[in-house]
């Protein structure tokens, strides 16, 4: 249970308390008539916390979305136009379709090098488990030595 004055999380020793401990002090010392101690130089001063509010919503940051990229036509362009010249074989296992799910992998990765997300000479085709194998810890190029272009 939360204090009503002070804003303190408190064990109520019974189910109509709304006041935590020192608060419920102090709260009877003024209405009998008494005033509190005065503070003494060496006395920790008393931080109040902030009272919690679970009514506001809490702020997260949003993260950068792979789903917004990979539906952009300019993908799907360069995707295709991989898939078309290299073939729907993974390059590092060699499965195919029926079997595994193929994926058009970032050689190096868009996390690191954003600037080559559209290049073609960035891509592979990587089956599903090569490619989330690799992730992006890895930047080896699988793709026959005459399919290469530099990439720098």
């Amino acid at each position: 249970m939360i204090c009503m004055k002070c804003g303190e999380r408190f064990n109520p020793k019974t189910k109509q308390a709304v006041l935590c401990d020192p608060c419920k002090g102090i709260e009877q010392m003024f209405r009998a008539g008494k005033k509190p101690k005065k503070k003494r130089k060496f006395d920790k001063p008393v931080e109040k916390k902030k009272k919690l509010n679970f009514n506001k919503p809490i702020k997260r940051k949003k993260k950068k979305s792979n789903h917004n990229f990979y539906s952009t036509p300019e993908w799907r362009k360069i995707r295709y136009e991989v898939l078309r010249k290299y073939g729907a074989i993974c390059m590092c296992c060699g499965a195919r379709p029926p079997d595994k799910v193929i994926h058009v992998d970032h050689i190096k990765p868009r996390s690191k090098r954003p600037d080559l997300e559209l290049k073609f000479n960035n891509l592979q085709v990587l089956c599903e488990d090569c490619n989330l194998g690799k992730s992006n810890t890895d930047s080896i190029d699988y793709r026959p030595k005459e399919g290469r272009l530099c990439l720098k």
